[in-house]
């Protein structure tokens, strides 16, 4: 009978709140796939030196993917705690400011597109550091943790900090219609130092670093690489700072494992204690 009643309890703590998140999830969700199957597309709009392709955006995709996870694991006695409990309201505001975001790029408001990616930017921050700050010790607990949790929330937090960049210049920079000029490409190579500063910020912030943000960072400098050809400097610039990031990339994964094991051996080297 006790079982049965903490079983329970698990699915109902919070249980408002938990419904909430589905909703916005399924907005979030719906927004995106507007995106990608709908009349508009990530691809439409002005193009500016430090515009991604568009395969940069599938990074939405696989944060969607993720949380459809989160979403069945916050129902579970850990996710109540390490998830619900934690971010409160603020996942509900995350969802639907991205929301709001992705449908005034869309509609190619950048402003006010500008203006939504800073808020988002804010909410995705302090998710990011309340999730790490409650972050589990138990390999067992961390396992399920860095699926559901953290590398989403990790995606999602690179991710903002590439929209207030990308956005910033679709509302203020340079269309690629027009030549590249002096301050044009020193304002280019400014934001693609300051996204892979953001990548070293990752990988560096612990010994464990963050494999997630980092992949984010790393992933749409390539994908600037590869899409902006015609102007030279910020081809090549966006190159160097893609391999750049890379290594930190690197850094995080490595520091990751050694981090997992070495949680493992200090679990199985405890003494088991009578009962």
């Amino acid at each position: 009978m006790d079982a049965i009643t903490t079983t329970t309890a698990h699915w109902t703590d919070q249980l408002l709140l938990k419904i909430a998140n589905l909703i916005v999830y399924t907005l979030f969700l719906g927004s995106g796939t507007y995106a990608v199957a709908g009349p508009v597309g990530w691809g439409t709009g002005v193009e500016t030196y430090i515009t991604p392709g568009v395969w940069a955006f599938s990074i939405f995709g696989i944060i969607h993917f993720l949380l459809f996870g989160t979403m069945i694991w916050q129902f579970s006695a850990n996710g109540a705690a390490k998830f619900v409990q934690p971010l409160s309201y603020r996942f509900i505001a995350l969802g639907l400011l991205s929301s709001l975001w992705v449908n005034l790029w869309l509609s190619q408001s950048y402003i006010l597109a500008l203006l939504a990616s800073l808020a988002v930017a804010a909410v995705a921050s302090e998710s990011y550091y309340v999730l790490r700050a409650n972050h589990s010790h138990n390999a067992k607990q961390a396992l399920s943790e860095e699926i559901f949790v953290h590398f989403p929330f990790s995606l999602w937090h690179g991710w903002s900090v590439v929209l207030v960049f990308i956005t910033a210049f679709a509302a203020f920079g340079t269309p690629v219609s027009q030549p590249a000029g002096v301050w044009t490409k020193i304002s280019v190579f400014v934001a693609l130092a300051l996204m892979e500063i953001q990548a070293a910020g990752y990988a560096f912030s612990s010994t464990q670093g963050d494999v997630g943000g980092s992949a984010v960072i790393t992933w749409t400098l390539f994908n600037i690489f590869s899409h902006q050809t015609s102007s030279g400097f910020v081809h090549w610039s966006a190159l160097a700072f893609a391999i750049v990031s890379l290594v930190n990339l690197l850094k995080s994964v490595y520091g990751t494992g050694a981090n997992a094991r070495r949680i493992t051996l200090t679990e199985e080297s405890q003494p088991i204690l009578p009962n």
